[in-house]
């Protein structure tokens, strides 16, 4: 059976890794990262997995360390309170869970109209 710690820690690890391999991929492959974000549904699809990914929009020019770290350690902190809501939700608490995939959904909804 999972502890609530052990499915906390797989959310967290999802909130860095998307971000990481993201930012690793950008600088090694600059190119074909820009390439796929001229697509309109990637930007969005970035958008709704890193949330905080729009903290990056204040360095257009990719020179700040600051702001990559402060927008994964952020999507980390996002991802684990979610981890944390997810298990309460599906352990204890059903109303929990309900609430959190409408606050979610609703989320994402403000963050795609502000994208598109």
């Amino acid at each position: 059976m999972m502890t609530m710690k052990r499915f906390v820690f797989f959310f967290v690890a999802a909130g860095a890794l998307l971000p990481a391999v993201w930012l690793g991929l950008y600088r090694v492959y600059p190119v074909v990262i820009e390439s796929l974000m001229s697509a309109a549904w990637m930007g969005g699809l970035l958008l709704v997995l890193w949330p905080s990914s729009i903290l990056m929009l204040g360095d257009p020019k990719d020179t700040s360390v600051i702001l990559p770290v402060l927008s994964l350690s952020l999507n980390v902190v996002l991802y684990g309170i979610l981890g944390v809501l997810f298990w309460i939700g599906l352990k204890r608490v059903r109303t929990v869970l309900i609430v959190t995939v409408a606050l979610l959904l609703l989320g994402w909804y403000g963050l795609l109209k502000f994208y598109y």
